[in-house]
């Protein structure tokens, strides 16, 4: 059963660096643009989720609505991690490496915020690697 849920993971990252380099390539939107747009669709993703659920904690994830609210929550947060990695690399051209440790940081300091956690951790970590990863 882990191997289809880390399947399910790779293949939902593929298609959120896709969503967000579809926005910036194809249709030329800016990467500050698109960097916004995807935050929107994170905290709207956990608004919906927190009014229809009334919680957001992972450990709580029993019916299959749940099980859509967190995967689009990983979706959404890979998206925004592509898109934010790509601004401030290449937007403010800090490079990948840089950008990475920048975004490394942001995420161990808000690991530390109460309530983070619940709020969909997993979210960070999203935002982590895909800024270390280059296009």
């Amino acid at each position: 059963m882990a191997g289809i849920y880390w399947l399910a993971v790779v293949m939902v990252s593929i298609f959120g660096t896709m969503a967000a380099d579809f926005l910036h390539v194809v249709l030329g939107v800016p990467y500050a643009v698109s960097m916004v747009f995807y935050a929107i669709v994170v905290v709207g993703v956990f608004i919906a989720w927190q009014r229809s659920e009334k919680t957001l904690s992972i450990h709580s994830i029993v019916s299959p609505r749940r099980e859509c609210f967190y995967w689009a929550t990983v979706l959404a947060t890979f998206a925004l991690g592509t898109a934010t990695g790509d601004f401030t690399a290449r937007t403010m051209h800090l490079g990948y490496f840089m950008s990475g440790v920048l975004s490394s940081g942001t995420g161990r300091r808000l690991d530390h915020v109460d309530g983070v956690e619940e709020a969909g951790g997993v979210g960070l970590v999203a935002v982590d690697l895909h800024v270390l990863l280059p296009p």
